[in-house]
């Protein structure tokens, strides 16, 4: 598994958006054979992420689901999925990132509107006490918060 990189601060208030996984464009190529279900989502592989989905929801070695991947990659039509499926939109990983945060972090308006539509809790703060309206420096994210969630936050 890639190593879980933190938000940094700065770099959201610099509107830099920093995503989960900053490595995404120098992993190392994987057959296809030796591909697990996390590795299928963060390419964005429906067909794939179906046909290998547990009946339990998979955690990585950071405790985040497929969702916060696919949220992080933009891959709406696996959040869809994800979302049918039952899967909860305010799971947390080992900092108590949301899907949300996710989302908000990488500029993925589409999904934020989609979480936010199948309640995702904009209020849920991580470890640091951030909230995902708090992940972006785009005022169209914020404005999209704002538009949900006027009188929670």
């Amino acid at each position: 598994m890639e190593p879980h990189v933190k938000r940094d601060k700065v770099d959201h208030w610099s509107g830099m958006g920093v995503s989960v996984s900053v490595m995404k464009h120098d992993q190392e190529k994987i057959s296809d054979d030796d591909k697990n279900i996390f590795d299928w989502c963060r390419e964005g592989s429906l067909k794939k992420v179906a046909a290998l989905l547990p009946d339990e929801t998979p955690l990585d070695d950071e405790n985040r689901t497929l969702l916060h991947w696919a949220c992080d990659r933009g891959h709406i039509e696996i959040v869809r999925h994800l979302i049918e499926l039952g899967h909860d939109v305010n799971c947390q990983d080992y900092d108590k990132s949301t899907p949300l945060h996710y989302a908000s972090s990488c500029d993925h308006p589409d999904i934020i509107r989609l979480l936010l539509l199948n309640n995702a809790d904009a209020s849920l703060a991580d470890e640091d006490g951030e909230m995902p309206i708090h992940c972006s420096a785009s005022d169209s994210i914020r404005k999209i918060f704002g538009n949900f969630t006027k009188d929670k936050i």
